[in-house]
């Protein structure tokens, strides 16, 4: 059996078999056997504070996202170290999710859940937002998949818990639970000199549980792409070239430790990553020099106590550093030559409390206080040419109460005040004649919510949620200075309604399906004072308030498990996002980047044999065509489909699994438009996606 950090899943786990009838359970033991436990060896071990069992159905496992009224789901990534993959690559399976990138591993990419914007998306890392200061959006590249446990999904309505509340919703990162001591180390190598190595240690000394990670992993990125050169109907001079100055290197780091302290229980963690990296050229403009470099380090205190069996309380404390270095010495990507450096700290400390009043309600509350800095410095400037650095201070206050007005129906109401303050450091604005003054701003942000989730019977689960959301502008975006990119002092918060209603059936043991899950939802969103990033000048962009924009569409999900062996899963979102600008050129048009249909679909097989395991998976990627601009004048992005192939061999006793996996395994690299043209694949203008890859991954973990 495994010992656990983690032991509000434990209780979570033993409520979903007393409460939802599951029938099979399985306990990880130090061999590779799996044992079925009676009810009375659950209750056993569940009273053991020191061990977990795991509840499963198989195919499926039940998490604290099953039991919100919000649209959510968990993503259990901590075997993915048996492969070589990505934040960004896993998000692609979830449900409505959208996700963007510049290239192949390693490079920038965002998310979108719903149609909203990456900005919109709050992302947390163990209770630290991530896209605060001046980094809005959260690039996914720079999250390393081998530090994380497990990945939460939250579509529109996200828990107060969690803190600021998301136009789009929320991305929730965790970090490794610690487990039994051991040792893990993989070693991976593809196509494009792509190269990992990762090593793991945990142990226990005294009452304390403690886990050590170090990964590296690095790319050449030189796949084959078609260069147009700038002439778009013109194919006489069309060529493919491999990508240059598209290479990365980058390390990730983390250190966790557990421990009590009486009734007390306690995590400490600092998590560190470094990357340095190449800065591609657009399609036809090869970029040799243009580098940057990105140093995160986030560190955290948290301490759990259950002060009575009705009352739970959670403190953390939290740091974070955040660093940026954009080198572009002969104005290769943008314009002019460029040294700047863009530094964001923040600290915060929150506490949240969970209370049971009665068997019908419960509260939750949170109260939490963050300080941000930022500064951008551009070497080749002189000092009086500077932006000044500027500071907010953002306190938060909220709650939420589950009212459970009769056994299969519950009602949420959560209520959100947000109160910053804010002192602008003034200073010029690049490519601009004015300038903008220090000055001192308040602001109050309320966001109220409600939702239910009414389970009529078993297999049947009904939710429906509303709300009104809150973004204001970030520092960057306000007075930053990133080159060709400028901040705006006008800038006014972005605002949104969101609204959600669809149902969930869970069938278990219908022939030779052992679970079969088939769910549907409506999901809509008015959101005012859109920030868009618009042309301010021939050598400047800023953000400015200029749309609205209404986005409604319907996902569907369908997974089943059959005989145990064969695991099918598959999801479709139609989007319907259009502009709500008052400008004539905007209103009505396509929101840029959100196609109207995406689909995901993945089977695996898995065959156990005495002391083997063998399996095979395969998956397909649908996105369908985008625009590129608000005004939809740029060519489009055209629908593709991408395919996938791959599989792993398990030693056990050994405790070796080889993986090998092909990504893109047709190749596609080009795809034809209306007109017979080539263009090459792509999520954003002039930055390409690479075709076929290969990749194989040796995993050990000690028995």
């Amino acid at each position: 059996m495994r010992r656990s950090a983690c032991p509000n899943l434990a209780r979570l786990l033993l409520l979903g078999e007393l409460l939802g009838g599951l029938t099979s359970a399985r306990a990880q033991t130090g061999d590779s056997d799996d044992t079925a436990l009676t009810e009375d060896e659950a209750l056993l071990l569940a009273e053991d504070d020191e061990y977990v069992y795991e509840t499963v159905v198989p195919g499926y496992r039940l998490y604290a996202t099953d039991e919100v009224t919000g649209f959510a789901e968990t993503i259990e990534v901590v075997e993915e170290t048996t492969r070589l993959t990505s934040v960004s690559e896993v998000l692609v399976e979830s449900t409505g999710v959208q996700v963007r990138r510049t290239g192949g591993l390693g490079s920038r990419s965002e998310v979108s859940i719903r149609g909203s914007t990456s900005a919109q998306v709050p992302i947390f890392l163990d209770g630290i937002q991530l896209n605060v200061g001046g980094f809005s959006s959260v690039n996914l590249g720079d999250l390393p998949l081998d530090t994380l446990d497990s990945i939460e999904v939250y579509r529109g309505n996200a828990p107060v818990a969690l803190g600021s509340a998301g136009i789009g919703g929320a991305v929730v990162l965790k970090t490794r639970c610690l487990s039994r001591p051991g040792t893990e180390s993989a070693l991976s190598y593809g196509s494009w000199h792509t190269g990992r190595g990762l090593l793991v240690r945990q142990d226990t000394m005294g009452d304390v549980s403690g886990l050590a990670l170090f990964s590296a992993q690095g790319a050449k990125g030189d796949f084959t792409y078609l260069n147009r050169n700038g002439t778009l109907f013109n194919e006489a001079d069309d060529q493919f070239v491999s990508r240059q100055n598209n290479q990365h290197v980058a390390y990730s780091g983390l250190v966790k430790l557990n421990g009590t302290v009486g009734s007390w229980e306690w995590v400490l963690l600092n998590e560190l990553f470094a990357k340095d990296q190449g800065v591609a050229g657009t399609e036809n403009i090869i970029a040799s020099e243009a580098s940057l470099f990105t140093l995160r380090d986030a560190a955290a205190l948290q301490l759990n106590h259950s002060l009575t069996g009705r009352l739970d309380l959670n403190l953390i404390v939290n740091y974070l550093v955040q660093q940026q270095t954009f080198s572009d010495p002969k104005g290769e990507v943008g314009i002019g030559h460029q040294h700047i450096r863009s530094n964001a700290n923040g600290a915060g400390a929150a506490a949240v409390f969970t209370a049971t009043l009665s068997e019908a309600h419960q509260l939750t509350g949170r109260i939490a206080a963050r300080f941000e800095h930022y500064r951008e410095i551009d070497a080749f400037k002189e000092a009086a040419t500077q932006v000044n650095p500027s500071w907010r201070l953002r306190s938060e206050l909220g709650a939420e109460h589950r009212w459970t007005l009769f056994e299969p129906l519950a009602v949420v109401a959560t209520i959100r005040g947000e109160y910053h303050l804010s002192r602008f450091g003034g200073g010029p604005i690049h490519g601009m004649l004015d300038k903008f003054d220090p000055a001192t701003t308040h602001d109050f942000y309320l966001s109220p919510s409600l939702g239910f989730r009414l389970q009529p019977t078993a297999p049947l689960t009904i939710r429906g949620n509303i709300g009104r959301y809150f973004r204001p502008p970030d520092l960057s975006e306000l007075f930053g200075n990133q080159g060709v990119v400028v901040g705006n002092p006008k800038l006014r918060a972005e605002s949104g309604i969101n609204g959600d209603l669809g149902l969930l059936v869970t069938l278990e043991g219908i022939g030779v399906l052992d679970l079969l899950r088939v769910g549907a939802s409506w999901f809509g969103g008015w959101t005012d004072h859109l920030i868009a990033y618009t042309q301010n000048s021939q050598d400047s962009i800023r953000p400015e308030n200029v749309d609205a924009a209404l986005i409604q569409g319907v996902e569907a999900i369908l997974s089943m498990t059959i005989l145990d062996h064969l695991l099918a899963h598959g999801n479709y979102t139609f989007l319907y996002g259009v502009n709500r600008s008052d400008k004539p050129f905007h209103r009505d048009k396509r929101l840029p980047g959100r196609p109207a249909h995406e689909a995901y679909a993945k089977i695996a097989v898995t065959q156990p044999f005495e002391r083997f395991e063998a399996g095979l998976f395969g998956d397909l990627d649908f996105a369908g065509n985008s625009f590129l601009d608000q005004a939809n004048r740029r060519e489009d992005v055209l629908s593709r489909l991408l395919l996938g192939l791959g599989g792993w061999f398990l030693w056990r006793q050994a405790g070796l699994t080889l993986t090998v996996e092909i990504k893109n395994l047709a190749d596609t690299i080009t795809l034809k438009d209306e007109h017979g043209r080539r263009r090459p694949i792509r999520d954003y203008q002039a930055f390409m996606l690479p075709g076929r890859t290969v990749l194989a991954t040796l995993h050990w973990k000690s028995q």
